[in-house]
């Protein structure tokens, strides 16, 4: 996100220490920073106490993101938060990287910026992988876009009414729909949509074990459907600095045709309100127009395109829903919804696999 001085970045940092006072070091690091005339302090997270990983044990982190603008380059920036970690910490260096620490401060993201020069990797190349940044990340970004969107609104109270609206007919949508169920997934669905997700995709793109890791990110939701014991279909998004990703979505093929996948996007997107998230991105492969059809029935867009992107070397397709908190995208979700509801009641008497 660039502000409107084109000079100017939106730009994360994330801060750790497990020496001294930690609190008393994330406040100093903060002040720091702060003090620079060319960085404007916008917002922190929570501190989170973390596990130390690696070498830089035994005592547990303290560790949370702050949100900054900064007319600095990402070089300068960068050359900034080493004068600033050896100001509050002169035996870094000594103690040797990975250490225990009084102070860690890294560049999360730079705007827009994609960098890989020596000694500055922007977006933080690990930062998917930790929930000690992940967490207090979204805990920034999800509410704050989207309530930035719903001020901006010329009828702030109107717009939440129909949010409202949306969010009451997909719960009543899901609780008198006699076909299916739909609930988060679990370790014990494994099997079952692992087997889905081969069948779908091939086992080329994810293994049992990758997806047995995926519930394990906090950041990850995954939701499957399901009739007695059986998983019909399964989708999965991560919540990532305030936008959704939605990055798996099939349907076992004895079952396609029952309104399972549109009510799988349908929940995904109940639940990017609810967390108010305002973008959704998503890339589908160039051939599958099924799939293709069906998000644009929810108002995504394609924006891009990724070549050769598949292990096959087929083109993905980038879709994206760049604000759902306006009228005209939350009045096409709302009559979407309608449509499902009629049409899970037209299968009521005669749901069986195709």
């Amino acid at each position: 996100m660039q502000n409107q001085d084109t000079n100017n970045y939106i730009v994360f940092l994330g801060l750790g220490t497990n020496l001294g006072d930690r609190e008393k070091n994330l406040e100093q690091a903060i002040s720091l920073i702060s003090a620079n005339p060319a960085i404007k302090f916008l917002k922190r997270s929570s501190w989170r106490e973390n596990a130390a990983i690696e070498n830089a044990g035994p005592e547990p982190f303290l560790n949370g993101v702050i949100k900054i603008s900064t007319t600095l380059s990402p070089r300068g920036l960068m050359n900034f938060i080493l004068s600033a970690e050896e100001k509050i910490d002169p035996e870094r260096n000594h103690r040797g990287r990975k250490q225990a620490r009084l102070i860690d401060i890294d560049i999360l993201r730079y705007g827009e910026l994609s960098i890989n020069e020596d000694g500055l990797i922007i977006p933080h190349p690990r930062m998917l992988e930790r929930d000690f940044v992940m967490i207090p990340l979204n805990e920034i970004e999800a509410s704050d876009y989207a309530e930035e969107i719903i001020q901006k609104a010329s009828s702030g109270e109107d717009l939440k009414k129909l949010v409202k609206k949306c969010q009451e007919k997909i719960k009543a949508i899901m609780r008198s729909n006699p076909n299916f169920s739909i609930r988060v997934m679990n370790l014990a669905d494994i099997d079952q949509v692992y087997a889905i997700h081969q069948k779908a995709f091939g086992q080329t793109i994810w293994s049992r074990d990758a997806l047995v890791n995926e519930l394990n990110m906090s950041y990850a939701i995954y939701y499957v459907a399901y009739r007695g014991n059986k998983i019909l279909g399964f989708v999965g998004t991560w919540f990532v600095a305030g936008e959704m990703q939605v990055h798996s979505l099939a349907v076992d093929e004895k079952y396609r045709g029952n309104k399972i996948a549109e009510s799988l996007v349908a929940i995904c997107m109940d639940t990017a309100l609810e967390n108010q998230v305002a973008r959704a991105i998503l890339d589908v492969r160039e051939s599958n127009i099924p799939a293709q059809n069906l998000y644009k029935k929810f108002g995504f867009k394609q924006v891009g395109i990724r070549k050769q992107y598949y292990p096959d070397k087929e083109n993905a397709l980038l879709f994206s829903i760049d604000n759902l908190y306006n009228f005209e995208a939350l009045e096409n979700y709302y009559q979407l919804l309608e449509g499902l509801e009629l049409g899970l009641k037209t299968r009521s008497n005669k749901y069986s696999p195709s």
